[in-house]
């Protein structure tokens, strides 16, 4: 299982937000897991994901994955989330 610790507000912000269906064994993971190659299922080890599409995803919701709010997570939030995944 992968550390839950975080190395970073960005993301402490990730986990606090998006870790609970976007880490190992979250049923985002999972799913993702069944209609792409699963090493590519985790979003924190890809290295294909744009701003843009982060967002996209997030606002509007993509497949399984219901909209995120800005209730729920501030555009400021999406912004920095978005800087964590793009890390790389």
């Amino acid at each position: 299982m992968q550390d839950r610790t975080s190395k970073s507000p960005n993301e402490a912000l990730f986990v606090e937000k998006c870790a609970m269906c976007h880490r190992q064994m979250g049923i985002g993971t999972v799913i993702l897991a069944r209609r792409i190659d699963p090493k590519r299922a985790m979003l924190e080890t890809r290295n294909d994901l744009t701003a843009d599409f982060i967002k996209s995803a997030a606002r509007q919701g993509i497949g399984n994955m219901p909209r995120i709010s800005r209730g729920e997570v501030s555009d400021a939030q999406l912004v920095r989330i978005t800087a964590y995944l793009g890390k790389k």
